[in-house]
């Protein structure tokens, strides 16, 4: 969800082949010494969570998944 938010990619996604135990360690292993790495991965969250704004952060989102869908239709 957070890298359809941002229209780009916040996190890798591992989904079905890509969920490989090498792959989620090395992604994991990167942010755990990288520190440059983890405060952009941070910074991109606070960017979607102030996108969703307070209060209404499902509808928000929703609208927000809605608008993604209706450009690629």
């Amino acid at each position: 969800m957070p890298n359809v938010l941002a229209d780009r990619e916040i996190v890798p996604e591992f989904i079905q082949h890509k969920a490989q135990p090498r792959a989620i360690v090395a992604a994991v292993t990167r942010l755990l010494t990288d520190k440059s790495e983890r405060a952009r991965m941070l910074a991109d969250f606070a960017g979607v969570a102030q996108k969703l704004g307070r209060g209404e952060a499902g509808e928000n989102a929703a609208d927000a998944v809605i608008t993604e869908l209706r450009r690629a239709g």
